[in-house]
């Protein structure tokens, strides 16, 4: 018979939920709300979530001991005041302990993203606008070698040359810049979409982690409460 199997469920619907309720805050007050710009939310994010999953963590820790006391007690129903008192005395301080224990061994767990999508396609663009910069300047320094040459005799006919030339350039340097802001607006819902995507993988391995952990100390408690409490008379 396990005495703190009830202690085990309990833990485990806790951690769901707590969890659960992260993923929610997080989904409306970055995602959904429209407020910020992905590259915002990502470093707000990052800084949030560590932070508010030690406090989850320990407040989850005060609860399992909680759940352990109720239920080690549930199995001295019958014992004597002094039993009982003595039991407490050593529940007080094996739960002051491992509080301590759990506190200084807490360190902030950091968030990893991968590089934000829309980098790849800044790139894309602002190679294309390298390539349009590159045309032009070619251009440029071919008017300015025929004109020292003298191979463009006419002003009529270098004007003729010339004007084009010039639209071209503007229209070019108009083009890719259009083509990279329209490419940054195009590609941040996918960016946003992979981002939450991997928030919510990080969430859930914390999850299992945070978990994993009250499970530990459920059986450190076991193993401990078999040993120092008085046996009942």
């Amino acid at each position: 018979m396990n005495p703190f199997e009830n202690t085990e469920k309990a833990i485990s619907q806790d951690v769901k939920e707590v969890f659960e309720e992260i993923r929610q805050e997080i989904h409306s007050n970055y995602f959904v709300s429209g407020k910020h710009d992905l590259t915002y939310i990502r470093e707000a994010v990052c800084k949030y979530l560590p932070t508010t999953i030690i406090n989850k963590n320990l407040l989850l820790v005060d609860t399992i001991l909680n759940y352990l006391t109720k239920d080690a007690r549930k199995t001295l129903e019958n014992a004597d005041s002094k039993v009982i008192n003595e039991f407490f005395e050593w529940n007080q301080r094996w739960t002051e302990d491992f509080k301590n224990q759990f506190k200084n061994a807490s360190a902030p767990v950091e968030v990893t993203l991968s590089l934000d999508a829309r980098t790849k396609y800044w790139t894309l663009a602002g190679a294309g606008g390298a390539g349009i910069g590159a045309t032009a300047v070619i251009a440029r320094e071919l008017i300015g070698k025929f004109a020292v040459e003298g191979i463009v005799a006419e002003k009529a006919l270098l004007s003729a040359w010339l004007l084009p030339m010039g639209l071209t350039v503007l229209v070019a340097g108009g083009v890719g810049y259009l083509a990279y802001k329209l490419t940054y607006q195009v590609s941040t819902p996918t960016a946003t979409e992979q981002t939450e995507k991997e928030i919510k993988e990080y969430l859930q391995r914390e999850e299992k982690e945070t978990l994993n952990r009250l499970l530990e100390v459920i059986e450190r408690y076991k193993q401990d409460f078999k040993i120092q409490p008085p046996t009942v008379s």
